[in-house]
């Protein structure tokens, strides 16, 4: 005899079920269980489908992106740079964080601005215009911009 892995009552060892609470002695034996285990595998398939266990990560792509100033304009005080973004890889890149440095002609630093742009989105190697404004009056010699990070989701 053994007992009943819910009711703790002593059933026969060879039940699969028990006859006073009809609870399953087996887990993988429970009816109500079927449509989870068949359900299983298309949990799985859509997991590695959408790149949940994609380790891409931007630091091992870096040389692979450029950045090159198109214009720089003043408009109402504020002035507003616009950068081409290219990507030359196969993936799609997203969500951008970067830093633009204000230098002058010493090459000291005068302003590094950083930010993020949630809805940026870089095609697989193809290229994007992106723009920054600067709200501070600089007289800045040149702009230094960098992509600080980038993130890679499938979808």
């Amino acid at each position: 005899m053994k007992r009943c892995k819910s009711c703790v009552q002593e059933i026969d060892e060879q039940a699969s079920k028990c006859p006073n609470c009809q609870a399953y002695q087996n887990w993988y034996k429970n009816p109500q269980h079927i449509g989870f285990i068949v359900f299983l595998p298309f949990i799985f398939y859509m997991w590695f489908s959408l790149g949940l266990f994609s380790n891409i990560k931007y630091e091992d792509y870096i040389g692979q992106f450029s950045a090159t100033e198109v214009s720089m304009n003043k408009i109402n005080g504020k002035s507003v740079h616009t950068y081409k973004i290219t990507n030359n890889t196969d993936e799609k890149w997203n969500h951008i964080s970067y830093e633009l440095t204000a230098v002058d002609k010493q090459d000291k630093v005068l302003i590094v601005i950083t930010g993020s742009i949630y809805d940026f989105v870089v095609q697989p190697n193809s290229s994007t215009l992106m723009s920054v404004t600067v709200k501070e009056r600089i007289r800045a010699a040149k702009w230094q911009f960098k992509i600080t990070n980038m993130r890679h989701e499938r979808y």
